[in-house]
């Protein structure tokens, strides 16, 4: 049975998980968001394969004006929000509810070290190999494979694929450490993932608690009755986590302190000052993030 989605972008990772389990994806979703002009190549790399296998393709075509509807400055946070939509919409439309990702260890290794940057309060480092997006279960049956070993099973495979040249261009964060990353040497790489899989394992049993809390005030639609019945011991941890998903990093602990403060007192109607154009709002019931024009 074909019980899959896949977010193929057509580059190397991509096309391998989509040629390794292609058995078993009913469905590519495929995003083209015009920025570069092999994109359209990339789109047709995709779209040929799911021709020759009988494979339902869906494009999105990223327009300007879906980019400016999100009033984000921030390219890569709007492309990840645009994208998980659309992957929830084509989920819905096509009745499955799982979706395959094509993240491997390079992009763990990257996401670790992006983390460890902006902040040390995140009981975890790297990718999840699954997690949920709404009700859309998420896996990255790759995620412990390596970037070249991936685009080597393409080769030897004779899969085709194509190369993202702004991957290399230092415009994004992200890439700068790609690079960085990139110039390790194996044993490097290979200390860093077990110092990072350390990490993960020692705080595994916190998390699962913070995740359980932040689960729970989230559903609340972050009440502040909820919030003050959170454990001390936890509560930094799980405004980490609310800020994160409001795409607000490197807050230190001190600050993380000082808002538990703020939800916690009796003053109502108040904001507190998060970023430039941010705050965080408070009200009788509740808190809510404010974004300034």
């Amino acid at each position: 049975m074909k019980e899959y989605l896949a977010a193929v972008s057509g580059g190397p990772d991509s096309m391998a998980l989509l040629d390794i389990y292609k058995d078993k994806i009913y469905a590519v979703c495929h995003v083209n968001y015009n920025k570069r002009e092999t994109a359209v190549r990339d789109k047709n790399i995709v779209k040929q394969y799911c021709k020759k296998y009988n494979i339902k393709f869906y494009c999105l075509d990223v327009s300007q004006e879906m980019y400016e509807s999100y009033k984000q400055h921030n390219f890569q946070t709007v492309a990840r929000i645009i994208r998980y939509e659309f992957f929830l919409k084509v989920a819905h439309k096509a009745k499955k509810k799982k979706i395959l990702i094509a993240h491997n260890l390079d992009d763990f290794a990257e996401t670790a070290y992006m983390q460890q940057v902006r902040s040390s309060n995140s009981l975890f480092y790297g990718i999840a190999k699954n997690n949920y997006y709404n009700d859309l279960l998420i896996e990255r049956p790759l995620i412990n494979k390596r970037k070249q070993a991936l685009e080597d099973y393409c080769i030897k495979h004779k899969i085709p694929y194509g190369i993202d040249e702004t991957n290399s261009m230092d415009i994004y964060e992200r890439n700068k450490i790609r690079k960085l990353i990139s110039s390790w040497s194996l044993l490097m790489f290979e200390k860093y993932i077990k110092q990072i899989n350390a990490f993960n394992k020692k705080n595994a049993s916190k998390l699962k608690t913070t995740n359980k809390w932040f689960n729970k005030w989230s559903e609340s639609k972050y009440q502040n009755k909820v919030f003050i019945k959170i454990p001390n011991v936890i509560r930094n941890h799980v405004i980490y986590i609310f800020l994160s998903k409001n795409e607000i990093h490197g807050c230190s602990s001190k600050k993380l302190e000082a808002i538990a403060k703020f939800i916690c007192s009796d003053n109502l109607n108040v904001d507190y000052r998060l970023a430039e154009k941010t705050l965080l709002h408070k009200n009788k019931n509740n808190i809510s993030i404010i974004k300034l024009k």
